[in-house]
């Protein structure tokens, strides 16, 4: 790396981050690290292990899945998994369990070797708690979010545990006197954290609004993403980090005749906020995804409108990406998935070091929702799409995550062809499948067990690619969190 004087105006050093930014906004790592573990999540259980606290349950380096374990305790409905991993393969759950008065927002972790922490809750009693999220730093230091009832309006709360279990006071993040609700937390590798979260704001039904905080618990300003006196839309806000802190947010809007899909980048320097720009084209839009790279180019996704009359008047529903820089310059907007038949409005985006970028959605076939995919590389070369799940039965959900080389994992839920209640329809099982940074893909393994419904997945990868799936499933009386491990 080029040697920094006190006077050399090229570049400036990026403070207490332990980076240099160069003039066009790129970012350079003076000690270079990995930061797959910002991107990597991990789990691993066996039902045929008696899994108690500081019972061991196998590690991840076979190539099989492992048998599903129960994360949450049982006797009262637990809902709405995440888990994140840290660079060292230690992974955070969290979910909403009802306590028999209240949803309140928990966690447990498990370590790179297989240790399952006790269980922690980590919202206060009393009020509900809901849409638990969750991210890591490098270190495995994790920091939640989610929204709770302040006894008048929800308001958006953060708390961090430390790798040792350690867990900081609760923060309220959000003002009072407003409701905030669906929040969103991403991390950079030294646990400094950025949020957002949609408000409710009366006139105008929602404004994206966003918040730091160090990873000492130092809380930044409240700040306006999407502009006053225009709707910001369902669904909420997202972010993503890129290894210096630096933050980009989506957000979709009412423009007054169309749906926008908009986007804005926070410095974690100075706290600036860069110009709104508009993504995509002028049709009516919705749903959206963003994923960063090491240093900071962001490829959004959403589902759009063709232009087409194939699948009536407005078109089909069609995957589209777009990029911007870290220098805020856009690229044209690309689509994924083939016409002729609509997708789902659920999709998701994860992207490796370099910036390229792999795509999950889940689309009809004529007959049968099936899970698809498409990358993109960072130069924005696409793939051809591939179909990840079997046909036949209607495949739902699809997550996606990547690690540091681009290698991919899928998880999904499809159903499974048995009724065994004509009132109720049964059962919608977890399935995984794995595509190499090439394109190769394994074949599709099913997580869950048979019998009951299982749905919400949850996947992410270790910088190895070693694995984590996670989701919600029905045992015969509540709502359990599961989790398995592999491939």
């Amino acid at each position: 790396m080029q040697c920094v004087t006190a006077t050399d105006e090229r570049l400036m050093r990026h403070r207490d981050k332990g980076w240099l930014r160069t003039k066009d906004g790129r970012r350079a790592p003076t000690n270079p690290r990995s930061r797959s573990g910002a991107r990597a999540e991990l789990l691993a259980a066996s039902l045929l292990t008696l899994v108690l606290v500081g019972f061991l349950v196998p590690p991840l380096s076979h190539a099989a899945w492992t048998a599903p374990v129960n994360v949450s305790r049982a006797n009262q409905n637990a809902s709405r998994p995440q888990v994140a991993v840290d660079a060292n393969g230690d992974a955070v759950f969290t979910w909403e369990r009802f306590d028999g008065a209240n949803w309140r927002i928990q966690a447990r972790t498990r370590s790179a070797v297989g240790v399952l922490s006790a269980v922690q809750t980590l919202s206060a009693a009393g009020q509900n708690a809901f849409s638990p999220q969750v991210a890591v730093d490098d270190a495995g230091d994790a920091v939640f979010t989610w929204s709770r009832s302040d006894g008048a309006n929800s308001r958006v709360q953060t708390r961090a545990r430390s790798v040792a279990g350690v867990l900081s006071a609760v923060q309220n993040l959000s003002d009072p006197g407003q409701n905030a609700f669906a929040p969103q937390v991403a991390v950079d590798a030294d646990g400094d954290a950025v949020f957002a979260w949609a408000l409710d704001v009366g006139a105008n039904p929602q404004l994206a609004q966003a918040r730091a905080r160090s990873a000492a618990g130092t809380l930044s300003a409240v700040q306006n993403l999407s502009d006053s006196g225009s709707d910001a839309l369902s669904p909420f806000p997202k972010v993503a980090v890129d290894d210096a802190g630096d933050a980009v947010f989506t957000w979709e809007r009412f423009d007054g005749a169309n749906l926008r899909i908009q986007t804005r980048a926070r410095d974690s320097f100075t706290g600036n906020l860069s110009a709104v720009q508009n993504l995509g084209l002028s049709a009516n839009i919705d749903v959206h995804q963003v994923g960063v790279d090491a240093d900071g180019d962001a490829v959004f996704t959403w589902v759009g409108r063709d232009g087409t009359t194939n699948c009536g008047g407005f078109g089909c529903l069609r995957v589209q990406a777009q990029a911007r820089s870290a220098a805020g310059v856009l690229s044209a907007v690309q689509n994924l998935s083939k016409g002729g038949q609509n997708v789902r409005l659920e999709h998701q985006v994860a992207v490796d070091d370099a910036g390229d970028a792999v795509f999950t959605w889940s689309r009809v076939d004529g007959l049968n929702s099936r899970v698809q995919t498409r990358a993109r590389s960072a130069a924005g070369t696409l793939s051809a799409v591939q179909n990840l799940s079997d046909p036949g039965q209607n495949a739902l959900a699809p997550q996606v995550a990547v690690d540091a080389d681009g290698d991919a994992v899928f998880a999904w839920a499809r159903f499974d062809g048995t009724v065994p209640d004509p009132d109720f329809p049964c059962c919608a099982r977890i399935q995984a499948r794995t595509r190499s940074a090439a394109g190769t893909l394994s074949g599709v393994q099913t997580l869950s067990a048979a019998g009951q419904d299982a749905f919400n997945p949850q996947v992410g990868v270790d910088a190895a690619g070693k694995a984590v799936a996670t989701w919600q499933r029905f045992d015969g009386t509540n709502d359990r969190i599961q989790a398995s491990a592999g491939p």
